[in-house]
């Protein structure tokens, strides 16, 4: 008897051997399924004020097409795209993991749960690492001559207190 089943739970089944002699063997099997090992992903280091990323793969081991909407622990620091997975039957795709960190060198973990119907529950355990601010990604700004221009530059204070700044 191989049992490999999809999701997480107790579940009844039946084997039946019949032979032309003997008759039919009937058998009750009780099945137990517990739950997958979550899924490691590496972690994602990047500088305070900037938003990591890391590709993450999925796959339906299902004969028909899925929809898998997600559930973030920590939605202030992480984030998927996109929101809502759908699969093709026996496909394999992936999302884009996001951390944004709001601290420096500390270790930020959460717990991302994508979820369907008929294959259950599929855990990933994700972590984020801010470092050290550095030079941040170049902005070009232009302006015809002669004329005044203006541009935003956007700044997000990525601590949970108030961040006094000298511009330069």
């Amino acid at each position: 008897l191989i049992y490999s089943p999809l999701k997480a739970g107790n579940f009844l089944g039946s084997i039946t051997f019949m032979n032309d002699v003997i008759g039919e063997f009937w058998y009750q099997v009780i099945l137990t399924a517990t739950a997958a090992s979550p899924i490691v992903v590496k972690i994602i280091e990047c500088m305070v004020g900037t938003t990591g990323t890391s590709t993450v793969a999925i796959e339906n081991p299902l004969a028909f097409p899925i929809t898998c909407s997600a559930s973030i622990e920590d939605p202030h620091h992480f984030a998927i795209q996109p929101e809502v997975i759908s699969l093709g039957p026996y496909a394999q795709s992936s999302f884009t993991l996001f951390f944004t960190p709001s601290s420096l060198n500390e270790v930020i973990n959460s717990t991302i749960i994508l979820t369907n119907k008929s294959l259950g529950d599929v855990v990933y355990l994700v972590s984020g690492k801010g470092s050290l601010p550095g030079v941040m990604p170049a902005i070009t700004i232009s302006a015809p001559m002669n004329e005044i221009g203006s541009h935003t530059i956007p700044f997000r204070n990525p601590f949970p207190f108030p961040l006094p700044l000298d511009i330069i």
